[in-house]
């Protein structure tokens, strides 16, 4: 029986995914964010266990610092800019060399410029935070070629890794 779930259930986040590959970039990037922020709030408040987890993290790592509404607050938050960052990626279709710099700003970029070239490399570390695969986009989009390195994911269930590929 759980099997038998297990594929359903894959089934219909697989239906889910392709629809809203299909339907994000149609939207307006006023309307990404409010889907985003509806979709968060909402997933705050049917993803009890991850909720629950939001909420025990920030205890730990904040202790007594911000009261239980407060944390309620920030755990939703969290839930939201998850969210915004998913459909930020679903939408990336839409950016071009064109427009890429009405959503994304560089911070001096100049001086990156100046200092690559052809023998001149250049290396960019990235913190696994927000919608940073943004930067890879935009980097191309302003003519900064590169080659990317990345590392391929695994899970850790109880003692072994598995690989999700």
């Amino acid at each position: 029986m759980r099997s038998r779930w297990k594929r359903l259930r894959y089934h219909l986040e697989w239906i889910g995914l392709f629809l809203a590959a299909k339907l994000i970039p149609l939207l307006s990037r006023r309307g990404c964010f409010h889907l985003a922020q509806m979709l968060g709030a909402v997933m705050s408040i049917f993803d009890r266990h991850g909720y629950r987890v939001a909420l025990n993290n920030l205890e730990v790592a904040l202790g007594d610092q911000f009261s239980i509404h407060e944390r309620r607050k920030i755990a939703r938050l969290s839930f939201q800019h998850f969210a915004r960052t998913m459909v930020d990626f679903l939408w990336s279709p839409n950016l071009t060399r064109e427009i890429f710099s009405r959503y994304i700003e560089f911070q001096n970029f100049e001086e990156t410029a100046r200092g690559t070239g052809a023998e001149r490399g250049l290396i960019v570390a990235c913190c696994h935070y927000s919608n940073f695969e943004w930067l890879s986009l935009a980097c191309g989009f302003a003519g900064l070629t590169s080659t990317i390195i990345g590392q391929e994911f695994t899970e850790f269930r109880g003692d072994r890794a598995w690989n999700r590929s």
